[in-house]
C-alpha cells in the first residue's frame, strides 16, 4: 500500500528555547535557529508537492515570557518581513496569517499586512 502525500502538515514551533540551552547558545539565537529550519521545511514541504503547510508561531501563552524576549522575537518577525519576504516569490509559496493578528504589535500586523 502507497502512503498518500497529505494535503496539509500543521507544525507547532516550539523547543527553540530548550535547543538553545542544549546548544549553550541565547535564546533569541535559538529562535533564530528555529526559523531557518522553519524555512528549510517550507521549501521541503514545496518541494514534495505540500499543498498546505501551517505553521503556528506565536500562542497565547508566548506573551508570559519576558519581555525582552517578546521584543526579541517581534524583531525576528520584522527583520524577517523586511529582508527576507521574497522568500515566499523566489519558492512560489503564499503567505496567509491566521490567528489573532490584531493582538500584535501595530509595526507586526503592517508588515503581515504588506
Amino acid at each position: 500500500m502507497r502512503n498518500p502525500l497529505p494535503q496539509h502538515i500543521a507544525i507547532i514551533m516550539d523547543g527553540n528555547r530548550t535547543w538553545a540551552k542544549n546548544n549553550g547558545i541565547s535564546t533569541i539565537k535559538g529562535h533564530d535557529k528555529g526559523l531557518d529550519v522553519a524555512k528549510e521545511i517550507c521549501i521541503y514541504c514545496n518541494h514534495i508537492g505540500v499543498k498546505n503547510l501551517t505553521l503556528y508561531a506565536f500562542s497565547i501563552q508566548n506573551w508570559t515570557r519576558p519581555k525582552v524576549e517578546i521584543d526579541a522575537l517581534f524583531s525576528l518577525f520584522i527583520d524577517f518581513f523586511d529582508n527576507k519576504s521574497d522568500f515566499f516569490h523566489q519558492h512560489k509559496l503564499k503567505f496567509n496569517p491566521i490567528g489573532r493578528i490584531d493582538k500584535l504589535p501595530a509595526a507586526i500586523i503592517k508588515k503581515v499586512n504588506k
